[in-house]
């Protein structure tokens, strides 16, 4: 006997509705001794939206996101990873870029890898803006050393006091 749909296939279950393209943020800590001492902490915020880290140099780290809502799950990764950045004891800094990611991904992870370390204290939106529209703040960024007419960065969340509070409870950890 089934109730209620019981039968269904475990495959069915396990289905994970995706609404928006894959996509990827990349984070920056200076200096890089910071990411060490606290690589498990930025994995817990990472994982918390889903995110597949990789980590491609001392101070950098690659997160993917492909299910749920990835640029949301990504912008909220980033967020967080920053609010514990400011957190966390030590002088580090944060910068973060977040893109749809693409076949041929080297180039434009090479370019995010660059916005974020100039991003200062900010995360940036290099492509994708439109997926996170009503649910972030947006501002223009401008820096001299970048010639993108449309970069953005985010400077809110709609659940940016639930950052905090994971956050600290992360910090803690």
């Amino acid at each position: 006997l089934s109730i209620d749909g019981a039968n269904k296939s475990d495959a069915d279950e396990t289905q994970i509705i995706t609404t928006g393209p894959e996509c990827m943020l990349v984070v920056r800590i200076r200096p890089g001794h910071h990411l060490a001492r606290h690589f498990d902490r930025f994995f817990s915020a990472a994982e918390k939206f889903n995110g597949i880290v990789e980590q491609t140099s001392p101070e950098e780290l690659v997160i993917h996101f492909d299910r749920g809502n990835p640029m949301y799950e990504a912008a909220s990764t980033g967020l967080l990873i920053r609010q514990l950045t400011e957190i966390l004891q030590g002088n580090m800094t944060f910068g973060g870029t977040i893109d749809i990611a693409q076949e041929d991904s080297h180039e434009q992870r090479k370019a995010a890898s660059y916005l974020a370390s100039i991003a200062q204290g900010s995360l940036l939106v290099a492509g994708g803006e439109s997926l996170l529209a009503g649910r972030v703040t947006l501002q223009t960024f401008h820096h001299p050393m970048v010639d993108y007419e449309d970069l953005q960065r985010i400077v809110e969340i709609d659940h940016q006091q639930k950052l905090k509070q994971d956050a600290e409870a992360i910090a803690k950890q």
